[in-house]
This record gives C-alpha cells, structure tokens and sequence, in this order.
C-alpha cells in the first residue's frame, strides 16, 4: 500500500510524525508539508524518522522532469490529510488549488481520508460545515475530530483523533480497496420516459443522485464501472463504459447486454412502471379529449436473475407503505442480496431514511446523505465480494 500522507498547518501537526511512524510498516510512506504546516514541522523531521521522500512547495515551483503533483496523485493507493485545517478543507471543497497538496488531491482518483484539527469556535461555523459536507460529498472520508483539550486551553470539539485510530481507518480502506480492484460493476440509475406523443411523457421524479454517488464511490475503491443511465438531474461521472438510454425498453435491452461480463449489478434505475398502449405520432393539441390505455413495461431485475450466479445483485425498493415487508418480498422475488428500502420522499431528495435489508437482517439508516448511503452500500458489496471469494 502506497500513502500519501499530506501535513497542514495546525498545532496538531506533531501528531502527524507517530501517524507516519505507526504507518511505517504497512504502507510505503511520500509527505507533503504545505506552507502553514512548515510553522509546525520540518521535512528534516520526518526525512529522518523514516528515510521517506518528503515535499513542500519549493519542489512544486522547481522545474522538473515530470509534473510533481501529477505524479505524487497517480503514485498514491491513499491519500490522508493529518491535520486538515479548515483552510484546506474550504480550498478542496471549492477546488481552489494554489500549492503542491491541494493540487495533488484535485489529480487524485482514490480515496482521500480527512482528519480535521481547529477550534471549536472554527468547527462549529455554518461555512466549514458546509465545505466539510461538500468534501465527504465527493469522496471524503473523514475521521474526527474529537472532543478534549485544545491548543487554547478550551475543552471542546476540535481535536484531531489519534494516529493509532486514523491508522485502523486506513487499514480498513485498503482492505475495501484490495477488495474491489480490478472488480466490474454495472450501476445503473436515472428515471426511464415513455412517450404518450412527441412532447410528453410518462416518467417520475428520480433525479440520478444516488447513482451518481455509487459510480464515484466504486471507482474511488478501484472498481472497474459499466454505467447504463437514464434521464438524470445531477453531473455524470466518469465510468469505463457509459451508455445512456431513454425508455425502460432500451434499459433492459442494455442491462441484458452487460450483465454476463460483470461481478455486480446495482439496479438503483427508476423505471416508469407503465407505458401508453399506444403513441401519438402527432402532438396532441391541449383540450383533446384523450383516453391513455397503459401497459406494463418490463421488470427488468426479473429478466436478469436467471444471470445471477457467481454475481452481487443489489436492488432498491420505493414504498408508500408496508416498507420492509414489500421489500422483503421483492428480495425474495427477485435474487437479491441486498435491497435498500425507502420512502417516496427519496427521490429527488439529497437525504434519505430507510433500511438495508438482506435475507438475514434489516438494518436501518436515518437521515443519510445520499454520498453516504453510496458508500455504505460499497462498503456492504466490498465485504459480500470479500465473503464469497470468487
């Protein structure tokens, strides 16, 4: 495991020496001490203690044969900030990227474990929430900080967690990460259209968030991503392969094409449940009197099951009522390993509340944001990947 450990400038950056040391024996170690952090340790200290490579801004601004944060990003399995400051927090969340660290997390594809050191008074602003959130939104993950005594005198939250803790979190990352490498997912999410005449639609309110968040959250642990999406209100991130489709038809047709050659299908696609019988060639004028005659599109978790041996099937379940028994029972019905279950106000929302249900337990989940439910789930299909051991 290759780490990447970068040091900002807080009281706290003393710790980050015995979070080095404690790493030393599981990880190949680079530092990167930004200016602020310069105020607190020197590379001296660390280049001595460990006999690792260790840069500052001085090397970002040298002429070199090769671009230094380019290089440290594709270099790293793991990227730790040990203390993060609010100042660094509040540039990554913005992609402000003037020095050597917050340039090398903008480049870096992976995941990138924060632990925040400041005053209580700084934790607690509305404006580092904010950018703290944004940071976890994007693939953050953040430990700490903790509550004690601060450079101040002050009792409070602020500090940064100890190395020993930050170490196990670390571990834990490259575990998921050994898991998912190499591994292919096919993750598709958006809302299927049916057309009733050229300009109208039959569709619902799914605006793509929660596969959004999957896809970015498979590829930051290493996974190799097949995204077939639909019509979505959010950015679309990278995948190996994209294709996007319109009507729940296509979808399938899709789904059925890929599903062979993948270690995971997650199905969080909201497709329409019906389709006009017949389509309208012609717009059709407003005061017509109409009669819309609807079918059934196909189900196409259903049609993919007989594809599931060997392979992680996730669905998701949108209840009005009766929650987990509906969930349960689509479970069953359709070979799933997991199924997340909620409520309607999901869709279209950026915090959800429900269960994660599996033949063996129901789990709930309160008030998430749809990045953590995202990596929960990862989390989750890492470890059933890890127990098959296929």
């Amino acid at each position: 495991m290759r780490v990447l450990l970068g040091v900002t400038g807080s009281i706290a950056a003393f710790k980050a020496l015995n979070l080095a040391r404690l790493l030393q024996e599981e990880a190949e170690l680079k530092i990167v001490i930004t200016r602020g952090g310069l105020n607190f340790v020197t590379p001296l200290s660390f280049s001595t203690l460990l006999n690792c490579e260790v840069y500052t801004d001085e090397d970002y601004w040298k002429p070199r044969d090769e671009i230094l944060h380019i290089s440290l990003s594709r270099w790293a399995d793991i990227v730790v900030i040990a203390p993060a400051t609010a100042n660094f927090i509040g540039k990554w969340a913005h992609g402000i990227t003037d020095d050597l660290l917050s340039s090398t997390v903008i480049a870096f594809n992976g995941p990138v474990i924060v632990a925040p050191a400041m005053h209580s008074e700084m934790w607690h602003s509305p404006i580092v929430q904010e950018n703290i959130q944004k940071v976890e939104e994007i693939g953050g993950i953040r430990v700490g900080p903790e509550t004690g005594k601060l450079a101040s005198g002050d009792i409070g939250i602020g500090r940064m967690s100890p190395p020993e803790k930050i170490k196990n979190v670390i571990l834990e990352y490259r575990d998921l990460i050994s898991s998912l490498s190499g591994r292919k997912i096919l993750i598709v999410y958006g809302r299927t259209e049916e057309n009733i005449d050229p300009v109208r639609v039959i569709t619902n309110r799914s605006s793509g968030k929660m596969g959004a968040y999957l896809v970015r959250w498979a590829k930051l642990l290493g996974a190799s991503v097949v995204s077939i999406v639909g019509k979505v209100e959010t950015l679309i991130p990278h995948s190996d392969k994209l294709t996007r489709v319109v009507s729940t038809e296509e979808m399938q047709s899709e789904v059925l094409e890929n599903i062979q050659d993948v270690d995971v299908l997650i199905m969080v696609a909201a497709p329409a449940d019906f389709k006009p019988k017949e389509t309208s060639a012609e717009k059709i004028k407003k005061g017509s009197k109409i009669n819309i005659e609807l079918e059934p599109t196909p189900d196409i978790l259903k049609s993919v099951k007989k594809f599931k041996k060997g392979k992680v099937f996730v669905g998701f379940a949108l209840e009005s009522s009766e929650l987990l028994s509906n969930a349960k029972g689509k479970l069953q019905e359709k070979g799933l390993d997991l199924i997340v279950a909620n409520p309607p106000e999901a869709m279209g929302s950026d915090r959800v509340s429900g269960y994660l249900v599996t033949a063996e337990s129901s789990r709930p989940f309160n008030n998430l944001s749809k990045a953590q439910l995202a990596r929960e789930i990862m989390l989750w299909v890492a470890e059933k990947l890890e127990r098959l051991g296929n």
